[in-house]
């Protein structure tokens, strides 16, 4: 977890069988940070594309995901 008052922003790179858009690989991975900011009743933290506080790198190759922060 991070600070909720920063901001981030994910970047994908990687297709399988499941996710054939890496616009959509960056959406999920999005939705399940702020899905776990808010099951523990924290604010959600707000997306910043082009100045971020945090940027979340993720590399998907076949079925393994590698992720940088």
């Amino acid at each position: 977890m991070f600070n909720p008052g920063a901001t981030f922003a994910v970047h994908f790179s990687g297709l399988n069988d499941t996710i054939r858009n890496s616009q959509y690989g960056a959406m999920k991975v999005k939705d399940a940070i702020v899905d776990a900011f808010t099951r523990k009743n924290l604010p959600r933290p707000n997306v910043d594309r082009d100045a971020p506080d945090i940027r979340v790198n993720v590399w998907l190759h076949k079925e393994t995901a590698s992720i940088a922060l």
